[in-house]
């Protein structure tokens, strides 16, 4: 995981970071027992938890504009690409960076895939105050 920018000023929060390694998509998890689907989502949290938590913000933030991107070899489709993100978004709920993940808030992330080489995947994060 890599931090690249933190914007801390009232106003004008900003959060980018990385985490190396690829969050299982939907269809893959689909049929697995709930210890492993928990075990998952919750690894993703951590994650996010490790990588935001010195830098959130001292109030989770009201309204954000979220960039997620997928940097893999091979593009998911869209339904995939979308639902793989959901325990990064909440990863960024319980570390308190966002006061929700409800449209109120957070409206329509932007999500972006990126091609990566084989067995160099990450995920990139991006978080604006609005």
């Amino acid at each position: 995981m890599t931090l690249a920018n933190a914007n801390l000023k009232p106003g004008s929060y900003s959060l980018t970071f990385e985490i190396q390694g690829l969050p299982k998509l939907p269809n893959t998890l689909l049929g697995a027992p709930w210890r492993i689907r928990a075990s998952h989502a919750k690894k993703w949290k951590r994650s996010v938890w490790r990588c935001a938590w010195a830098f959130k913000p001292a109030q989770p933030l009201a309204s954000a504009v979220l960039c997620l991107t997928r940097v893999s070899s091979v593009r998911p489709d869209h339904d995939g690409l979308v639902g793989g993100f959901k325990p990064i978004i909440d990863g960024l709920v319980e570390c308190g960076v966002l006061s929700n993940d409800t449209y109120e808030v957070i409206g329509t992330p932007k999500y972006e895939w990126e091609k990566g080489k084989r067995g160099a995947g990450k995920i990139k994060v991006k978080v604006e105050e609005i």
